[in-house]
């Protein structure tokens, strides 16, 4: 039963490392802007099962007095039509910074609130159904300024909270982690800093990992400089491993993504001269150890990175902006690599004069992708049009020398993963043939028939019902033709 493991598994690397051809940047398919008021912004874009779109983040609203910023959810049909709008919030500022779907179908929201109560912001959650009502919000305070960076649903139906703390006497920082239940109240909190770190830390992303733990991601501070920061702990906060990735100067963390091959991927930006700073992504293997880090970047702006996926073909995505320092304006920016980290295409994209950045990015069913973000337009220091959440579609990449078709058959990752018991695996093919897909558990056994039938060129989506399997990581095989794709999915109760 090992042997045929080790076959499988290895299927699923040389469909990796054959690849596709060299893609070629793709074609905006259509973009649309949301909103209209002043700071609006998507940070989070979560697919639902419908094949929907919902905009996670924050909208602010004009009233008679005063005005204020709330958290939001626009959901967008498949062609970016809003089809529903909700916003969340009191007569305080409240900013969301990240989304997740939850394991009730609903949706988490977290970020920050202050208002004239407070000394300083605290974290903020806000639960919904999946239309969108609101079923309780919740904030938690603990030092002057608490601010939220990510939220992660936990396997017993609570939430992970994570973001930075800092006492404004003191001017220590430290990395925040708060647990709640599954109602929103809080269990316990724990703080984390580097033992050789200067009191500036904090935690920009957590997620969940394939072996039951989980990944903080963040920002810490080494002799002047600051590092990428990674900690593996358990379901009770204890810390299993702590790394540093950085070189000298500024290396400031957004975010982090668990692999296919379980690594890691930490990216954000690091700056290269006194007034420059690139795209960095530190990439390690599933005990942390730094396989290759890499900078993207030009020498007319300033770039930095806010989200990042891997792509079906193993490689990766990163999304953010590309700023003008001499006139503060910023396009939206996007960076294509390979597994190994080296950049195949960039492109940029914008609305004309003003700030333009994406925060989050989806490979859809079709191949191609999906990127939230925000939007302005401005005109001798004055916003001509309103600043709105701005959703861009993206065709599939193409072939060198193929404008025409996509390229070759495509499996999507399975949304979600990790799942609870049920999941959606998408996959497209260039022409009609017989898909099947198998599951596999990780000593190469096959456990389920998915699909074995004839499929017509185009995007597909199959259920998947684990209720009846237990907890662990499986792998998916697609066969179509002549080719296979793999992908690991993990089954969490």
């Amino acid at each position: 039963m090992v042997g045929r493991g080790i076959v499988v598994l290895g299927i699923y690397f040389l469909v990796v490392a054959c690849g596709f051809a060299q893609p070629q940047p793709p074609a905006i398919e259509w973009q649309r802007r949301y909103g209209g008021t002043r700071d609006d912004n998507c940070t989070s874009l979560l697919p639902t099962v419908d094949g929907a779109y919902l905009m996670c983040g924050s909208i602010y609203i004009l009233g008679d007095s005063p005005t204020y910023d709330d958290f939001c959810i626009i959901k967008a049909d498949v062609d970016g039509d809003s089809m529903w709008c909700r916003h969340y919030g009191t007569d305080g500022l409240e900013a969301c910074w990240a989304a997740r779907e939850t394991l009730d179908g609903g949706y988490i929201l977290a970020g920050d609130q202050w208002s004239d109560n407070t000394i300083g912001f605290d974290f903020m959650i806000l639960k919904t159904n999946a239309q969108g009502d609101c079923l309780w919000s919740r904030t938690y305070g603990n030092w002057d300024h608490d601010l939220c960076h990510d939220v992660q649903p936990t396997r017993d139906g609570g939430y992970f909270l994570v973001g930075e703390s800092s006492d404004e006497e003191t001017n220590v920082g430290v990395g925040w982690l708060l647990k709640t239940d599954a109602g929103g109240d809080s269990v316990w909190s724990r703080a984390y800093r580097m033992a050789s770190g200067m009191n500036n830390d904090r935690f920009a992303g957590i997620r969940p990992t394939s072996d039951g733990n989980y990944i903080l991601a963040g920002t810490t501070m080494i002799n002047n400089d600051s590092h990428f920061w990674l900690i593996k702990i358990n379901d009770i906060g204890d810390t299993l491993w702590t790394k540093t990735y950085g070189r000298p100067n500024t290396t400031i963390c957004r975010g982090v993504r668990q692999t296919t091959d379980q690594g890691y991927l930490l990216y954000g930006w690091h700056a290269v001269g006194n007034r420059r700073w690139d795209f960095f992504v530190a990439k390690t293997d599933s005990v942390g150890y730094l396989e290759w880090s890499k900078t993207y970047g030009r020498e007319d702006s300033e770039e930095d990175c806010y989200a990042a996926c891997q792509t079906s073909d193993g490689g990766f995505i990163l999304v953010g902006q590309a700023r003008f320092p001499d006139t503060y304006f910023a396009d939206g920016w996007i960076v294509r690599t390979n597994a190994d980290g080296d950049s195949l295409w960039s492109m940029r994209i914008d609305n004309g004069v003003g700030h333009d950045h994406f925060n989050d990015i989806l490979q859809v069913s079709d191949g191609g992708f999906v990127l939230g973000g925000h939007s302005d337009i401005w005109q001798d220091s004055i916003i001509q049009e309103q600043a709105q959440m701005w959703l861009v579609k993206l065709a599939p990449e193409m072939s060198a020398g193929d404008a025409l078709h996509p390229r070759s058959i495509y499996l999507l990752s399975a949304y979600p993963n990790p799942f609870n018991s049920a999941t959606q695996i998408a996959f497209t093919v260039p022409v009609t043939q017989r898909v099947s897909l198998q599951l596999y558990d990780v000593l190469g056994r096959e456990v389920a028939v998915l699909l074995d039938e004839i499929k017509t060129a185009g995007a597909h989506r199959v259920s998947f019902d684990g209720s009846g399997l237990a907890s662990g990581v499986y792998f998916c095989r697609m066969e179509a033709g002549k080719e296979a794709r793999m992908q690991k999915i993990v089954l969490i109760r």
